[in-house]
Parts: C-alpha cells; sequence; structure tokens
C-alpha cells in the first residue's frame, strides 16, 4: 500500500508517519522499482501494526519519543531471538517509566530498604518466583514497599504483601493462558507485554477503585439495615486506619 492508504487504514496522518520514520520508531516503506514513482515506496500490515502500538503508547499511555525509541527497540531484539521476550518488555517498561518518574536510586545499605527485600525476599521462594533483586520491576516493587512503610502510621496487617501476590498471579493466570508460547513469537509476546503493562495497567487500578467504593458503600449500608452503629473506633479495623488528623499524633 502506499503511504496514503497507509494514513487512511492506520488513522495517523501521514506527516506523523514520516516523523516516525525520520526519527526511526517506523521502518521506512520498501522503495517501487519501475522508475516511474521517484520516493515513492510501499507499505505492509508489519507498518499498521507498528503504528497501531506507537499510537497507543504515545497518545494513550503519554509515553515520550525517546522512550519509544528505546521500547521499539526492545522489540527489535525480541525479533533477533530474545529467549525470555515477556521478561525483556516488562523490564524495559520498567526502566522506561522509573527514568520518566526520575525515581532514584534505591539505597541497599538503609535499614528499610533490607526489611522489604528481606520480605519480598521469604515471598518469592514461597511462591517458587525466582527473579534476582536487580531486576527493574524488582526495585520498582522494592520502591513501593519501602514508601507504604515510610508513610503508613500503623503497624502493615500480617500477610498484606502476600494477599496482594495472589491477586497478581490470579490476574497473570488469565492474562496468559495455559498455550502460551512466547518463544514461537518473541516478538509479539513483548508486543503484549508492553500494551498489556502501559494500558490494562490503569484499568485495573480503576476497577479496583471503583471495586472499594462499591465495597465501602455496600458495607456502611448493611450495617445501617442491621441496626449496628456505623462508627466505631479505627483500632478495630483490620488497616487501622487513620480517619482524624490527631490519630496520626496518636501513633509518633
Amino acid at each position: 500500500m502506499k503511504i496514503s492508504e497507509l494514513a487512511s487504514r492506520s488513522g495517523v496522518t501521514i506527516s506523523s508517519i514520516k516523523y516516525y520514520i525520520r526519527e526511526g520508531l517506523l521502518s521506512a516503506g520498501t522503495p517501487l522499482g519501475d522508475g516511474s514513482a521517484k520516493n515513492q515506496a510501499s507499505y505492509g500490515d508489519q507498518h499498521l501494526k507498528d503504528l497501531a502500538l506507537i499510537r497507543a503508547l504515545r497518545e494513550r499511555a503519554g509515553i515520550s519519543i525517546a522512550s519509544l525509541r528505546r521500547v521499539l527497540s526492545a522489540i527489535a531484539e525480541a525479533e533477533s531471538g530474545h529467549k525470555d521476550s515477556l521478561a525483556l518488555g516488562v523490564q524495559s517498561v520498567e526502566v522506561e517509566r522509573r527514568a520518566e518518574r526520575d525515581v532514584p536510586e534505591l539505597d541497599r545499605e538503609d535499614e528499610a530498604y533490607r526489611v522489604a527485600w528481606s520480605a519480598l525476599e521469604h515471598l518469592m521462594r514461597a511462591r517458587g518466583w525466582h527473579r534476582d533483586e536487580g531486576d527493574p520491576e524488582i526495585q520498582e516493587l522494592l520502591a513501593a514497599m519501602i514508601a507504604v512503610g515510610h508513610v503508613w502510621p500503623y503497624e502493615l496487617p500480617e500477610g498484606i504483601w502476600k494477599n496482594y501476590a495472589e491477586l497478581g498471579e490470579h490476574a497473570a493466570s488469565f492474562e496468559i493462558p495455559e498455550g502460551w508460547d512466547p518463544d514461537r513469537f518473541p516478538s509479539e509476546t513483548l508486543r503484549y507485554a508492553i500494551v498489556g503493562t502501559y494500558l490494562f495497567e490503569p484499568v485495573i487500578l480503576a476497577f479496583r477503585r471503583l471495586a472499594l467504593s462499591e465495597r465501602s458503600i455496600e458495607i456502611q449500608l448493611r450495617r445501617r439495615e442491621s441496626g449496628k452503629p456505623v462508627d466505631g473506633d479505627p483500632s478495630e479495623l483490620p488497616w487501622k486506619m487513620p480517619v482524624r488528623p490527631d490519630e496520626f499524633e496518636r501513633t509518633s
């Protein structure tokens, strides 16, 4: 197809397509060799797939051109025969997200880091997960665990990280079917990882917020219908959640 058809079918303007080619995000078309169409090229279905990915990540996820270039280079690496395309995709995304948020490197000698890593290492062993401490997604998770520990004013419930790990496993169980064969189509596996991370994670978070709101309303209605008092002591809650400013003062 010519670039005009590619633009029409992809929903991307011709000027944007040419820009993506110049920036190295999209491969150039195959030059027409009959001599009658100078400076014209032919484009195929792969260009449509690449443009769909670029458009999704640029317009829906808002990632930068520089990040796009590195993520797409990871796809090229997968196409060259990388054996763990899904891990490569997740790691490439985590590296880019940390760079975009300017997340500082964690101090592995810090006590909070050692506590978080010990808890996570124990949890991974119990679940049969095999990841290195330096993996980007592990560092991202440790940063989140440490942040919770610094901010939350009460002791966290026992088994909290195990519960969240089980939620992650449940999501993975239906996102990746038993017939999954990443070695057969490594580049498609990588695309799945990238799109899933950037585009589906906001869906998961939005559903979680919606479910929390609905559960809160449901529990409140049940208590009102039962005649039990709605107000209670925050210490009775499983999370010991502070509900008044002075609750923070009482823990110091």
